[in-house]
C-alpha cells in the first residue's frame, strides 16, 4: 500500500499492513515524520481507520521538517499521552503547552515557511492555512472560514537538531487529518416529552468523535453517550443514565452486543429510555444485532436481563403524517402522498378572505395557524365548525410554527433592528409568553421554524451586509424558557442581491435553504452537524419551500399561475401537484 499525507513532510513513508484476526506485521520502507496504516477492516463494532504513527524528530531535519513533523504528530491519535510529540518540545515548552481545549481544524494544503533564515541556532517557520472549523472537546463540529497563521519558534539542542521552544496551546489538525482519526456520530438524548403510552421522543447530538485504536468504536460511542449532550443541546435535553454511569465492556457475540455498564443506578431510571438511547446511537455499529445490557457484570434486572431489539424503540423517532396542506382560493386544503386533494373540514376550509397565507399545522394536523396581514395569527381546529379566532396579535410577525407540544411560536419584529419571540398555548389562561432570546432581540428575523424534534429552532437573520441562518435550541421549560446555543451555518451576501427566501426543516440533522438571486432560486441543503451546504436544485419560479425526508414540495409566487410543486429526485425536475396553490406545508414543517 502506497500512501501520501499532504500535511506531513515532503516524502511520505510505505508501509505494508497485513492483518488477520487481532495480529498486524508492519514493515517500513521509509522514514518521515508520520507513517500511515490501514486497520479496523475485521471489527464488527468498530470503523476501518488509517493509524497515524507518530515519528519522532531527527537530528538531520530542517526547521521546516520539524515544524510538519510535530503538526503530523498532533494527528497521530496512537500516542495518547502525547509521548513522541513532547520530543519536539523543550523542556520549558513541554512544561507550559496543553494539548487540551478545542482542535482547530485546518483546510487541507496548509504552507510551512520561514520568514527568515534565522542565525543557525534558532529560527522561526510559520504555519499558514485556512482554517475551517474547530471541534470542541465534546465532539461539538463548528464550522468557520477564516486566514489562519501560527508561528512555531525552534532552537537547536543538544543533539544538534532543532527543537520546537514556542507553540501555541491546543491542538492543529488538516482537514484529512479529522476524516482519519474521527468519525461522525448521531448520539441521542430525551426532549423530556412522552405520550400516554410511555412514548418518548429523541433528539439528535451530532458530533465528531476520535478514533481510539486500543478500543472498539462502541466503546467510544457508549462512553460519549454518557458523558451527556454537547454544548449545542446543554440545557435542552435529558439522558436516561445516571451521573458517574460508566462504560465497563462492550463484547460482540454472534447475534447479540453486550454492554457492561457500573455505576448507581439505585434511583433506576426509565429502562425503556435508556434502551431507547443506546439503540438509536449505537444503530450504524451494531447492525441489526440485539443489544443486551449489564450492570456490573450482572443481569441487569434482578429477574433477568435487559435485552433491546433492533426496532424496539424505532417510534421515538416518530414519522411525521405525510399529508401536505396549501392554501388556493381563500381555503385551505390538504393533500395525500398519492396526489389526491381535497379541502379541509369545517371552518379551516372555508373561505374567509384572501389575505390568509402560510398555513402551520400542529402534529396530526389537529390544529391550523395562518398568517392573516402583517400583524396577526388566526387559528382554527381542523374538522371543527366553530369561528376563526385571533390567536396572536403583533407589530410584524413572522409565519407561524408548530412545536411538537402543541405550542405556537412566532416572532415579533417589534423594530428594524428588534426582534421578540413568542411562545401561544392555546389552552392556558394568559396563552402568550414572551421568550428571550440574547441571540435574536436585537436583529430582524425574517424567518423562524422549529424543528420536528421539539428542541431545536432555525430563524434567518437580516444583517447590514447580508442575511444568515442560524440555529439554536429551546432550553429549559415554563417561565424560565429560553432560546439559546445559536451557531450560524450558511450567509449570504447583499452585493451579491443573495437573499434567503424560505428554510424548512428537511429530517432533524439537516435544513433546506432556499436563496434568491439574479439567476432564480437554489435551494441548499445544510447540515447542523458539521454545516456542510450542499445544493440541491434551482429553479426560477419557487419562491417557499416545505420538506419532510426525501420529499419536498414548492410554491411559487405567481398569482395567476400558482403552483404546488414537488420535486422529483429521480428525474431531478419540479412536477405540478396542484394548480393554484400556494405556500405548501407538512405538518410540525
Amino acid at each position: 500500500m502506497r500512501s501520501r499525507w499532504a500535511g506531513a513532510a515532503a516524502f511520505a513513508a510505505v508501509v505494508t499492513l497485513a492483518c488477520t484476526g487481532s495480529g498486524c506485521a508492519v514493515i517500513s520502507t521509509g522514514g518521515s515524520p508520520a507513517s500511515l496504516l490501514e486497520v479496523g477492516e475485521g471489527d464488527p463494532l468498530s470503523v476501518p481507520f488509517q493509524r497515524m504513527v507518530a515519528i519522532e524528530p531527527q537530528a538531520s531535519w530542517t526547521p521546516e521538517q520539524v515544524a510538519k513533523g510535530l503538526q503530523a504528530a498532533m494527528a497521530s491519535f496512537d500516542d495518547p499521552r502525547r509521548e513522541i510529540l513532547r520530543r519536539y518540545l523543550t523542556p520549558e515548552a513541554q512544561r507550559t503547552w496543553k494539548p487540551g481545549g478545542p482542535v482547530t481544524v485546518l483546510e487541507d494544503g496548509v504552507r510551512f515557511v520561514s520568514p527568515s533564515k534565522g542565525d543557525g541556532k534558532t529560527a522561526t517557520v510559520v504555519l499558514e492555512g485556512t482554517e475551517i472549523a474547530v471541534i470542541d472537546d465534546d465532539g461539538r463540529y463548528v464550522p468557520a472560514r477564516k486566514k489562519t497563521i501560527r508561528s512555531f519558534d525552534l532552537v537547536k539542542g543538544a543533539d544538534g537538531g532543532y527543537l520546537v521552544s514556542r507553540l501555541d496551546n491546543g491542538l492543529v489538525l488538516t482537514a484529512a487529518d479529522v476524516r482519519r482519526a474521527y468519525r461522525p456520530v448521531n448520539l441521542y438524548f430525551l426532549n423530556g416529552t412522552a405520550d400516554t403510552d410511555g412514548v418518548g421522543s429523541l433528539v439528535v447530538d451530532p458530533v465528531r468523535l476520535r478514533i481510539d485504536p486500543h478500543r472498539t468504536f462502541a466503546e467510544t460511542i457508549v462512553e460519549r453517550l454518557l458523558g451527556g449532550p454537547s454544548t449545542a443541546l446543554k440545557g435542552a435535553v435529558n439522558t436516561a443514565f445516571p451521573t458517574g454511569t460508566r462504560v465497563e465492556s462492550i463484547k460482540p457475540l454472534e447475534d447479540v452486543v453486550v454492554i457492561n455498564l457500573a455505576g448507581d443506578f439505585s434511583d433506576r431510571p426509565a429502562d425503556s429510555a435508556l434502551a431507547a438511547q443506546l439503540q438509536w446511537s449505537l444503530r450504524d455499529v451494531a447492525k441489526g444485532r440485539t443489544i443486551e445490557v449489564k450492570l456490573n457484570g450482572e443481569p441487569f434486572y434482578d429477574s433477568g436481563t435487559l435485552q433491546i431489539s433492533p426496532k424496539e424503540f424505532d417510534n421515538w423517532v416518530p414519522a411525521p403524517d405525510e399529508t401536505v396542506y396549501y392554501v388556493a382560493d381563500g381555503r385551505v386544503h390538504m393533500m395525500n402522498k398519492a396526489g389526491t386533494g381535497a379541502t379541509v373540514a369545517g371552518t379551516a376550509g372555508q373561505k374567509k378572505n384572501d389575505t390568509y397565507t402560510d398555513p402551520a399545522l400542529s402534529a396530526g394536523g389537529r390544529f391550523l395557524a395562518v398568517k392573516a396581514g402583517e400583524n396577526g395569527i388566526w387559528g382554527s381546529q381542523v374538522g371543527s365548525d366553530a369561528p376563526w379566532k385571533e390567536w396572536i396579535k403583533g407589530t410584524d410577525l413572522t409565519s407561524p410554527t408548530w412545536n411538537m407540544d402543541g405550542s405556537l411560536w412566532v416572532v415579533d419584529r417589534t423594530a428594524p433592528n428588534a426582534s421578540q419571540v413568542i411562545r401561544y398555548d392555546k389552552d392556558d389562561p394568559v396563552p402568550q409568553t414572551p421568550i428571550k432570546a440574547a441571540d435574536l432581540e436585537s436583529t430582524w428575523v425574517d424567518r423562524f421554524e422549529v424543528a420536528r424534534d421539539g428542541v431545536r429552532v432555525a430563524a434567518v437573520v437580516r444583517h447590514d451586509d447580508g442575511m444568515s441562518v442560524q440555529v439554536g435550541a429551546i432550553v429549559g421549560t415554563g417561565a424560565t424558557q429560553r432560546l439559546d446555543h445559536f451557531q450560524t451555518l450558511l450567509t449570504t451576501v447583499e452585493k451579491k442581491q443573495e437573499r434567503v427566501l424560505d428554510l424548512a426543516w428537511r429530517d432533524a440533522a439537516h435544513l433546506l435553504v432556499l436563496v434568491g438571486s439574479k439567476a432564480g432560486a437554489t435551494v441548499m441543503e445544510v447540515s447542523i452537524g458539521d454545516g456542510k451546504v450542499t445544493p440541491v436544485t434551482s429553479d426560477k419560479r419557487i419562491t417557499s419551500i416545505t420538506a419532510l425526508g426525501e420529499r419536498m414540495l414548492a410554491g411559487t409566487a405567481d398569482d395567476e399561475e400558482a403552483e404546488v410543486l414537488e420535486f422529483d429526485g429521480t428525474k431531478r425536475e419540479w412536477e405540478t401537484k396542484a394548480e393554484g396553490g400556494r405556500w405548501p406545508a407538512f405538518s410540525l414543517g
